[in-house]
């Protein structure tokens, strides 16, 4: 289990999705879309948690690891609505105003890669099964 490399993708998804509370969550406490965003982060990290307690079952781990993805984009979504809502207009594209939320924003959308490369490394796994299994 933890010597595969999707392990490894997976627990620093779920490291890099933990930033967004890290950085948002003094600046945008009495936001709604803040814990729309930290409801659906929480859910990903969960998700990619059990993702990697799936490492025996390949298919359902696939799929786990693909709802978790989807929810980490939703997670950035809402931390980039956050951003846009707490932040001037005049200050969207200065990044001065709370680079904080923007340390969150990146964090989660790393997090989002990491989880795609740990769904290509799942798939590449099984395909060297399944091309192992033909050799039998």
């Amino acid at each position: 289990m933890w010597q595969r490399i999707q392990t490894v993708y997976l627990i620093l998804s779920v490291v890099l999705l933990s930033l967004i509370p890290a950085f948002q969550f003094p600046l945008t406490f009495n936001q709604p879309f803040y814990w729309g965003g930290m409801i659906v982060a929480a859910v990903s990290m969960i998700l990619a948690i059990w993702g990697i307690a799936q490492f025996q079952n390949r298919k359902q781990q696939m799929s786990t690891v693909r709802m978790a993805a989807i929810t980490a984009l939703l997670a950035v979504g809402c931390a980039k609505v956050v951003y846009l809502l707490t932040t001037p207009q005049a200050q969207w594209m200065t990044f001065t105003q709370n680079p904080a939320i923007l340390w969150g924003i990146g964090g989660a959308f790393l997090g989002f890669i990491f989880q795609l490369l740990a769904l290509r490394a799942i798939r590449k796994d099984e395909s060297l099964v399944r091309s192992m299994d033909r050799l039998r």
